[in-house]
């Protein structure tokens, strides 16, 4: 990768979601500062890449047990789908690519279950990389690849180099080769490793919730990760969220 360019990390309020119409307050705010980013930070070199924490669009919606399910049928949205086109306009008319995060449905994976996916929208408006968390912190209630192994064998197989590509995928970019961790994923070296070893140059992470943000571990981790693994790391953060009747301050 030679190519230089500019990427940005949008810090964003979003809401928790407990409608789709969530969904779209963060999306519709979203597209006035993804213009505004491109606008005030393409000043020295293009902006190429822009990023959204993860939350920032529609929070997490956590629920367990049967209120995970009445939340996968009634609340969160499916990739690609009506959301991903509202914002691959927005890549259209920038000539930018767009990684994000959104709590969401995985049907061609498992029907009534919530995932946490990281995707990448491409100039054209195109998604052209999903990657589903594989491993949460204590109060995330999403499905890991690991809850459901025996779905991804029937799907996958067993052969380690198809599912290290399955967990851990890269997008092959004219801005680099690219993958993506979420939060509680940067923990652990294997998982950078893994996007390395399917020859990412550039790794998105998104942000932890605090302390570990105020304290340094985050920062440290993705450091490490870009030494260790001689490529970019893009981590942006994620502001205020709103939830029924209070708001948290990240």
């Amino acid at each position: 990768m030679t190519l230089q360019y500019t990427a940005v990390g949008i810090q964003n309020e979003s809401h928790m979601a407990t409608t789709i119409d969530d969904y779209w307050k963060d999306l519709e705010r979203l597209q006035t500062s993804i213009g505004y980013s491109v606008w005030n930070c393409s000043l020295d070199l293009p902006v190429r890449l822009v990023t959204i924490s993860e939350g920032g669009i529609g929070g997490w919606c956590l629920g367990g047990g049967d209120e995970h399910i009445r939340i996968a049928r009634d609340v969160v949205p499916e990739i690609p789908g009506k959301e991903t086109e509202f914002l691959g306009e927005i890549c259209k008319q920038f000539n930018i690519y767009l990684i994000a995060q959104m709590v969401a449905t995985a049907p061609d994976i498992m029907k009534d279950r919530i995932f946490n996916i990281a995707f990448m929208i491409d100039p054209n408006g195109d998604v052209i990389h999903q990657h589903i968390k594989t491993s949460f912190y204590q109060r995330e209630t999403n499905t890991a690849p690991s809850d459901i192994w025996n779905l991804y064998l029937e799907k996958y197989g067993d052969d380690p180099e198809k599912l290290l590509d399955v967990l851990y995928p890269v997008a092959k970019t004219e801005i680099g080769n690219i993958g993506t961790l979420i939060c509680a994923e940067g923990s652990y070296p294997e998982a950078a490793r893994g996007l390395a070893l399917n020859g990412a140059e550039v790794i998105y992470r998104s942000q932890y919730p605090e302390p570990w943000m105020g304290n340094k571990m985050n920062q440290i981790q993705n450091q490490s990760h870009a030494i260790f693994n001689t490529c970019y790391v893009v981590a942006p953060n994620i502001g205020g969220i709103y939830m029924p009747g209070w708001m948290i301050s990240k």
